[in-house]
């Protein structure tokens, strides 16, 4: 489980892909590294107060192809959410947003970011002037 959260009465939880094992995680200040939990793949968990955040560490091309699911520009990182205590969720957007039964909002996942961090060797540089 990558978090679990409890807000008026509603709980909710999220896990990680299917087939994803989170082990024994490594601490280090507010950050918990999972290393491997698949093939290639890290899962690193930042808590702060008001919430946390969660990133996927594919150190193979290969491991982020296992990684995404779906098609064309629809492609995504899977994760489980989990919602009990009368509560439910529904998508918005690109976000997730957990209300309790009589529909107020308790708690919402943000939109999902992916990127390549990988260093380009390639560096285009530009002249801009303002006039």
């Amino acid at each position: 489980m990558l978090s679990r959260t409890e807000a008026s009465g509603v709980k909710a939880s999220l896990d990680p892909a299917p087939g994803v094992k989170l082990g024994k995680p490594v601490l280090s200040g507010s950050k918990a590294t999972y290393t491997d939990v698949a093939p290639g793949l890290d899962v690193v968990v930042d808590v702060a107060a008001g919430g946390f955040r969660w990133s996927w560490v594919a150190k193979t091309p290969a491991a982020a192809k296992k990684l995404l699911v779906g098609s064309g520009k629809s492609r995504a990182a899977t994760a489980r959410l989990k919602v009990s205590g009368g509560g439910k969720w529904a998508k918005d957007g690109a976000e997730a947003k957990i209300s309790n039964g009589q529909g107020a909002k308790v708690a919402r996942l943000g939109s999902p970011l992916v990127w390549d961090a990988q260093v380009n060797p390639t560096r285009i540089s530009r002249f801009v002037a303002d006039r």
